[in-house]
Parts: structure tokens; C-alpha cells; sequence
């Protein structure tokens, strides 16, 4: 898993990993860079490491919870929520529920709502039908004549 690997690189210290960053870079790439190349200066490394000690854990805990998501946003890219961004490839099921029970996002901005979360729509939808149910039996259909007095 990715916090193992975090872990380890993290439990090195920081010297033994200068001399040897390959796994270093490799955790960096994935975790902050999208896959992208990382350089490979020294004083760069330096940098990776001391993020990657600061904000590491938590960023390799968040990917880790999106390969298990359930919610399916519709929007592509990122959006500006209430001083955040979220992504529509990270969010998780746990940020989603959150977001949609303070209204930072609405039900509809998903394709697939996050498991957990407990939809206002269904319960919105059986009111209704209670309410059509009875209706017919006390309305009488209009014919479209008029009675004349």
C-alpha cells in the first residue's frame, strides 16, 4: 500500500534517502506530480522529502480511499468549494457526503452518490406518490363541457 511505502521512505531518515532517492521520487511522482518527472537536483530531493514528511501520509491516505469510492461526480476538473479544491477524480465518498450535507454540492452533480450517504430525494419522491394516490379518488375528471345556469 501507499502509506507503507511512505512509511518506510519516511523511517530511512532523511540522509539515507539523499544518497539513495530512487523510492523517494518514485512516491514523490505518484503522490504529488500525477506521474509526472521529478527533478533530481539535491536540493530538490531536500524539498520532497521534508513535503513528503509533512503532507505525505495524509495525501497517500486520500489516494488510497479513492480507488475505493463509490461516488461518481459529473463534472470534469476541479472545483472551488467553500476554500477548497476538489477534484472529480479524488474526491471520496467521505468528502462527497460531507459536501452534500452542508449543500456545497447537490445531489444531482453526481452520476453515482457516495455509498453511506442517505439521499433527500427518495424520501421527497415518496411523498409525492402518497399524495397521487389519493388524488384520483377524489377528483372528478373534466369532461370540457360547461353547464349552462
Amino acid at each position: 500500500m501507499l502509506t507503507d511505502r511512505v512509511l518506510e521512505v519516511l523511517a530511512r531518515g532523511k540522509e539515507e534517502v539523499l544518497t539513495n532517492p530512487m523510492e523517494l521520487l518514485i512516491i514523490y511522482s505518484t503522490l504529488y506530480l500525477n506521474g509526472g518527472q521529478p527533478n533530481w537536483c539535491k536540493k530538490s530531493i531536500e524539498r520532497y522529502y521534508e513535503e513528503l514528511k509533512l503532507t505525505g501520509l495524509k495525501k497517500a491516505k486520500v489516494m488510497e480511499s479513492k480507488v475505493n469510492r463509490t461516488c461518481k461526480p459529473k463534472w470534469k476538473g476541479l472545483r472551488y468549494i467553500w476554500g477548497d479544491f476538489y477534484s472529480d477524480e479524488t474526491i471520496t465518498d467521505e468528502q462527497a457526503i460531507k459536501l452534500l450535507k452542508s449543500k456545497g454540492l447537490q445531489e444531482l452533480e453526481f452520476e453515482v452518490l457516495p455509498e453511506g450517504y442517505k439521499s433527500s430525494t427518495k424520501a421527497k419522491a415518496k411523498e409525492p406518490q402518497a399524495a397521487d394516490d389519493s388524488t384520483p379518488e377524489t377528483s372528478t375528471p373534466k369532461t370540457g363541457k360547461t353547464k349552462k345556469e
